[in-house]
């Protein structure tokens, strides 16, 4: 269940829109050590992307609608058929 971004304001560096890992995790209802470890290592499909500053990793925003969270096992099927999604 995503939530609405309207009161959380992401920073914008270079005209690109990033979150913080607080914010992030409430727009998505996901723990911040879960965001942090999916920018870090990501799933069975690919890590978030982001940037850093320093220690601090920055999500891009457009991560809230187009990153896979998988809340289930996926077979090898799906995620290759989500991959070649992506891949076009």
């Amino acid at each position: 269940m995503k939530r609405e971004a309207s009161n959380m304001t992401p920073i914008e560096i270079n005209g690109k829109k990033y979150y913080t890992v607080t914010q992030f995790s409430r727009l998505v209802d996901r723990a911040p050590s879960q965001i942090s470890m999916l920018a870090l290592r990501g799933n069975k499909i690919r890590k978030l992307k982001h940037i850093r500053i320093g220690r601090k990793p920055l999500i891009a925003a457009e991560e809230v609608e187009d990153f896979p969270f998988s809340s289930r096992k996926m077979d090898q099927k799906e995620i290759d058929a989500h991959r070649g999604e992506a891949n076009e």
